[in-house]
């Protein structure tokens, strides 16, 4: 697709010419508009049918417009039961943007230091719709472009796109800088007592450079080098290469490079020409089907990734069968005219910026699908990923790509996890009161974010799902001493035991065969989340003002071990807990429209996106009646058919919501279903949403304005009154824990899960 005239006369260079002799540190400014363009959002519109720019700008504000919409219903900028009409039209139908004027402007960034060039341009298409109120939804829209080079040997100090040739020289060079630059600046990311694993391939031998040698450790003689890759891999579904017991000792004797797989000869390519001379393959290394090696072997998979002098990442390779070495296509890239020194410039539009705090660049490719490649992710010091589009490293300091974005950090994931599973804060006991970006570092959320990612990948086999894990559980564990439960730990277990299936993702489902206990996320195929470390997303108004109260207590519990790995297969469990009980005394679908508040007036936080149960809690002693109405939902489609008079509601935890005259309430639980005698319980479900009661009102209007049906049973939120307390609001030091008292309590009883 051509440009349009407008386009055509893009001064985009003159404005980086503008900037080069300034110093963005220094007094000068590190920003220049550009002027003489589209002024208004219509006009790219009606040429983005043939302008290849337009289209691009209109794509980018397109994929911004969810970010704004996100963030105004975070925030509540609206009512949510009363949206603006407009707000999920196409931009392109809303007169507000249609008019909206439109601004250029190119920053000059001064990069982080990965061993390359120091600068980068960044350019920003916005459009604003000028005066507007907090609840119209109609924010600034943002397209941000890279500006940068096609030719990957110019000498121009910005960026260059990525090479489409994954062996380039240009690939391997930055490759070789990026190693260079950490071995000479992070000597953390170096293992510095690391050593040959058991077995490993020489792919080196300069007597034989067709074939490569599998060795084993205590025959090897040259054992003064020990600086090996790991190959992290997707095997694919068909025949693999592997070695077996009757193909041990014919390995030992050499494979022919040409007989490789794809995915194996690429590896030999990158390892070679970043000179390494031994490669550890698993499927090679490990003897497949000599289950006691495949037992020693495998439960020292944390420390071969983790003192590898670098972990290689096929990440585009859907299979040993295809390689990851695959020519690259540039992606929303518009070529302006060739400049005055015969390059090429580019805009690449960016990905939206978003609240989170680093988008993963590989989370699409194959390798981020399967479930026992994501410890090969998180164990390493370093690794270098083949993506589909570029090359990425990620090392304990920084954050890399072939295209010049860079992050520091401080710790690779695995340090990152363990961080957070040895601090003391946590969403039941903050130490700060600071607002929602405070509580992000809270005791093991880093934990079950990485379990969120896990349990949405393929796994070939259900009963991998606890092995798949155990290299990282145990780093994490030696790291915290804390125990391990079946996925969950016992410094973290109110957390972990508030699992539920994910909005939109595939329906939990049973395995086949016995993984854990029934209060494991690992005794479920599926994708889950932990709802209590993203609560106050839905609620950051109340951040400073709430906070969780545990209302379970860990007593004991038992794991009967299927393997030598502790961290491995189970071939059972229980837990002990004390915590409150409620008998169900009704179910039944969640009314549609959220619950409004009854006494109070305020916003009420968003309701959990993965309940659709609305449930009812009665329990009678001889002094008092309790009764209420919560919102969860069930875990498994089957579930739905246990007999009501077995079911119960365990409370985990209440989060009371202060108002001035008085509070609304918050709880996350458990529905579970009785067996058998005494007091023990199957999980089969979850309780996350406001206590909240029954309507009761002449002509059942509020069944009307909630569901439409006059007959219909509607629900609001509970409030509970009391006197106004110093520090409920706003005093945020005054007391030590601002809790209101609890309307529903009782005394908690042993309860075992199994």
């Amino acid at each position: 697709m051509a440009l349009c005239d407008k386009c055509k006369a893009f001064d985009v260079y003159g404005a980086i010419v503008s900037l080069t002799g300034h110093d963005s540190d220094g007094d000068e400014p590190s920003s220049c508009s550009i002027s003489d363009w589209h002024a208004h959002l219509k006009d790219i519109h009606e040429s983005s049918g043939s302008c290849s720019l337009c289209a691009i700008v209109m794509k980018g504000w397109r994929e911004y417009r969810p970010e704004l919409i996100k963030s105004d219903l975070q925030n509540a900028s609206f009512p949510l039961e009363d949206p603006p009409e407009d707000l999920y039209d196409d931009i392109a139908t809303i007169n507000a943007y249609l008019n909206g004027g439109v601004d250029v402007e190119v920053e000059r960034i001064n990069r982080l230091d990965d061993g390359r060039h120091k600068v980068q341009f960044i350019m920003t298409i916005s459009c604003n719709v000028g005066v507007r109120t907090s609840s119209d939804g109609h924010g600034a829209l943002c397209a941000r472009f890279r500006i940068a080079d096609t030719d990957s040997n110019s000498a121009v100090p910005w960026d260059r796109l990525a090479s489409q040739d994954p062996l380039s020289v240009q690939a391997f060079e930055i490759s070789r800088t990026w190693l260079k630059t950490c071995n000479e600046n992070h000597k953390s990311c170096v293992a510095e007592s690391a050593q040959l694993p058991a077995r490993f391939l020489d792919i080196s031998d300069d007597a034989d450079p067709t074939h490569i040698f599998l060795k084993e450790l205590q025959d090897f003689k040259h054992n003064t080098v020990s600086r090996y890759v790991a190959l992290s891999h997707c095997w694919g579904t068909g025949p693999n290469l592997c070695t077996t017991l009757s193909t041990l000792q014919k390995h030992k004797h050499g494979i022919k490079v040409s007989e490789l797989p794809p995915t194996f000869r690429d590896a030999v390519n990158v390892a070679r020409n970043l000179s390494v001379r031994y490669l550890w393959i698993d499927s090679l290394c490990i003897v497949q089907d000599d289950p006691h090696d495949w037992q020693v072997e495998s439960a020292k998979m944390a420390s071969i990734y983790r003192d590898a002098y670098f972990v290689l990442g096929a990440a585009c390779g859907e299979s040993d069968a295809q390689g990851f070495l695959h020519a690259r296509h540039w992606q929303d890239v518009v070529t302006l005219t060739p400049l005055d020194n015969g390059a090429t410039l580019a805009l690449q539009l960016l990905p939206p910026e978003t609240d989170e705090d680093h988008v993963d660049p590989v989370s699409q490719e194959p390798l981020s699908k399967r479930a026992w490649c994501l410890q090969e992710r998180y164990l390493p010091r370093r690794m270098l990923l083949f993506g589909s589009q570029q090359i990425l490293w990620e090392c304990q300091k920084m954050s890399a790509s072939e295209e010049g974005d860079i992050t520091l950090h401080d710790g690779s994931h695995l340090e990152r996890i363990c961080k957070t599973a040895n601090i003391p804060a946590s969403v039941l006991a903050r130490t700060c009161r600071e607002r929602y970006e405070g509580d992000k570092d809270v005791n093991y959320v880093d934990w079950y974010k990485m379990v969120e990612d896990y349990t949405g990948r393929f796994i070939t086999k259900s009963s991998d799902r606890l092995p798949a894990l155990s290299g990282l559980a145990k780093a994490v564990s030696q790291s915290s001493k804390d125990e391990y439960l079946a996925g969950l730990w016992k410094n973290g277990l109110i957390e972990g035991l508030t699992w539920c299936g994910s909005q939109g993702a595939e329906k939990l489902e049973e395995p086949e065969e016995y993984i854990a206990p029934s209060w494991s996320w690992a005794s479920v195929t599926g994708t889950v989340r932990f709802p209590i470390y993203t609560w106050y997303e839905r609620a950051r108004w109340s951040a400073n003002m709430s906070d969780f109260e545990p209302l379970a207590e860990y007593v004991s519990h038992s794991l009967d071990l299927l393997d030598l790995d502790q961290h491995g297969r189970l071939k059972g469990g229980w837990l002990r807990i004390n915590a409150p009980l409620f008998p169900i005394t009704s179910l039944e679908p969640r009314q549609s429209s959220p619950p409004s508040l009854v006494l109070y007036f305020g916003v009420a936080p968003m309701r959990s996106p993965f309940a659709d149960k609305t449930i009812r809690v009665r329990l009678e002693s001889a002094h008092e009646t309790i009764e209420a109405w919560l919102e969860g939902g069930f875990d498994k489609p089957h579930d739905k058919n246990v007999s009501l008079d077995q079911l119960f509601v365990v409370f985990l935890t209440r989060l009371p919501l202060i108002l001035e005259n008085g509070f609304m309430e918050h709880r996350f639980g458990l529905i579970v279903e009785k067996t058998g005698d005494g007091e023990q319980y199957r999980r089969v479900g979850f309780v996350d949403g406001l206590v909240l009661r029954k309507v009761y009102t002449p002509l059942k209007r509020w069944a009307l304005k909630l569901t439409g049906d006059p007959d219909a049973e509607a629900y609001g939120v509970a409030g509970f009154r009391r006197p106004l307390q110093d520090g409920d609001m706003h005093d945020l030091d005054a007391r030590p824990n601002r809790l209101a008292y609890d309307a529903m309590w009782v005394s908690g009883t042993d309860i075992t899960l199994v």
